[in-house]
């Protein structure tokens, strides 16, 4: 609930056209906001991609199947030339929403909003991810975020599906704006 509150008084309240969600267990990449502004920018208010329409968020949680199969597929080559950790300005199309550290525009919000309103139980991630129909995610190659590692009721959390989230690429300057390409075709 408090994801959805806090994006409608950003977004009804104060205007902003879009809004990312960061939970306290993740700490974002040195460029993390820069990289969401840049891409808002972008794709949103400059339409350097052709589609706006096409796409329903951007993401800064490296996972999904096509940016998946990229990895393997590079990996099986013997090649470290495509969506690795070290390629900061490359971004894939995917169908998958993940919540983590994702950003929306406004448009988008207002359509989750119009039924999460009547439907308060349902999860903030479960309802995007059905809204998307047909529409991308942005997904970077190299993680935005990682996994901030806690002590819970059960211990620490080691060996867990998620390992990989606590690994960044190798940041030489979070202060540079990048340009980023999308290295699939799915909406060129």
């Amino acid at each position: 609930m408090h994801y959805s509150y806090g994006m409608y008084l950003l977004i009804s309240l104060f205007k902003y056209p879009y809004v990312i969600t960061l939970e306290d267990d993740l700490q974002p990449s040195p460029d993390f906001y820069l990289y969401h502004k840049t891409l808002y920018r972008d794709v949103y208010v400059n339409n350097i991609f052709n589609n706006k329409e096409s796409i329903f968020s951007i993401g800064a949680y490296t996972h999904g199947p096509i940016v998946d199969c990229k990895f393997l597929m590079a990996r099986l080559l013997n090649e470290g030339t495509i969506c690795s950790l070290k390629h900061m300005n490359q971004l894939v199309t995917e169908l998958y929403f993940p919540g983590w550290g994702s950003g929306i525009e406004s448009s988008i919000f207002w359509e989750y909003w119009s039924i999460w309103k009547n439907h308060p139980h349902i999860i903030y991630d479960g309802l995007l991810a059905i809204l998307k129909r047909n529409r991308f995610t942005l997904i970077p190659c190299s993680p935005r975020i990682r996994l901030l590692r806690n002590m819970g009721t059960n211990g620490p959390a080691n060996h867990r599906w998620d390992f990989y989230l606590s690994l960044f690429g190798r940041w030489t300057n979070a202060t540079v704006e990048r340009h980023y390409e999308i290295i699939n075709s799915k909406i060129q």
